[in-house]
């Protein structure tokens, strides 16, 4: 699951939501032909469906149940894998790539432990 703001007006404000498919780097690396690596999460394959220009940072998680707490994001919006002329994953089936949060924890929990996030 994504949640981003924006995908369907310019510069729009609407939290958006989509049902993704995660698919593993190897799988990601070859059809995207790219380079992927532990720090990264693909999703992708959906046609008209994805993240756009705004987006960044905003949450890739695994939805538990249908109370939101439960929630755990794994993944933020970092960059896409666009062709010339597509745009904003609509068209054609594009991936698009997340920051692994498990890969950033030793960075993310002494910030966290040390705010007023904790």
């Amino acid at each position: 699951m994504a949640a981003c703001e924006g995908t369907t007006a310019l510069a729009g404000h609407e939290l958006q939501r989509v049902e993704s498919t995660l698919i593993t780097n190897e799988q990601c690396a070859e059809t995207g032909k790219i380079a992927v690596d532990d720090s990264t999460i693909c999703v992708g394959g959906q046609i008209s469906q994805g993240y756009c220009d705004g987006d960044s940072g905003g949450p890739a998680f695994i939805e538990y149940s249908d109370d939101d707490a439960d929630d755990v994001v794994v993944g933020v919006v970092s960059w896409r894998n666009w062709r010339d002329g597509e745009v904003c994953g609509r068209g054609k089936r594009l991936l698009m790539m997340y920051s692994r949060v498990s890969y950033a924890r030793s960075w993310i929990d002494p910030i966290r432990k040390s705010s007023c996030f904790d």
